[in-house]
């Protein structure tokens, strides 16, 4: 027997997960990982890759890395971060609830807003 986790996230949810910082290098990254996590839950994941003592944390990340293309997620540099924060969204979907993530900051906003000083 398996336990499979699906969710369906509504539009403001959504949107928020694709602006979100996953701990990719940049925009473009994080979106797509973002637009495979979600795909993966409407879809189902195996609960076995997510928690407990026989999750398997390199087959889910290569898993998303393959799917999104966003071949980062399993480097060293950005590896820890985007995979604290899928396991941390993924476990808390299981655990009944849908994080807010914060947004990716926008390093050329600030670049802007430092050149008007």
């Amino acid at each position: 027997m398996t336990t499979t986790l699906t969710t369906t996230l509504t539009a403001t949810q959504t949107q928020n997960w694709e602006d979100a910082d996953w701990g990719m290098g940049d925009r473009h990254d994080n979106q797509m990982v973002a637009k495979t996590v979600i795909a993966m839950l409407e879809e189902g994941i195996a609960i076995d890759l997510i928690v407990g003592i026989t999750s398997d944390r390199d087959r889910l990340m290569s898993t998303i890395n393959e799917r999104s293309e966003v071949y980062d997620i399993d480097r060293l540099q950005h590896g820890s971060d985007a995979r604290e924060t899928v396991l941390w969204v993924l476990n808390n979907v299981w655990d009944g609830r849908i994080p807010y993530l914060e947004p990716e900051d926008d390093e050329d906003e600030d670049e802007d807003e430092e050149d008007d000083l």
